[in-house]
């Protein structure tokens, strides 16, 4: 595969080996095998080597996308927490302690611009009682 980046627009377009191209006065035209011109390609194309990137970057990126499903799984899990709250207010009853801590600890992880996704997941508390 041969990789060429659109210069207008930032796109990565890859071709097969045996396609072949001309270039002339800075534009490239593309051939197939048999010498027939490959259609449809932007005249901005420009050859591309995608960065190379360390171990140490690739977990770090890793690590960056497990935060975000992190935070994802607190959001669902604190969107869930009003339920709680309703069925305490409906009942008349305070909105237990455990709870709020649980709350709040869900709401550390979506204010956290990162964190350690190994770390265990908040705990949900059992439904208060009479709720």
């Amino acid at each position: 595969m041969r990789d060429f980046i659109d210069t207008s627009n930032n796109s990565i377009w890859s071709f097969d080996d045996d396609v072949v191209f001309e270039i002339e006065e800075g534009i490239y035209t593309f051939y197939t095998a048999s010498g027939v011109k490959v259609v449809n390609v932007p005249t901005t194309l420009t050859p591309y080597t995608p960065p190379v990137i360390t171990q140490e970057e690739a977990a770090a990126i890793e690590k960056k996308r497990l935060w975000r499903v992190r935070q994802q799984d607190a959001l669902v899990a604190l969107v869930a927490t009003d339920t709680v709250a309703l069925r305490c207010f409906k009942a008349g009853a305070p909105y237990p302690q455990d709870w709020n801590e649980y709350t709040w600890a869900l709401r550390n992880i979506l204010s956290a611009d990162d964190g350690n996704p190994s770390e265990p997941f908040p705990v949900k508390p059992d439904y208060p009682e009479n709720t």
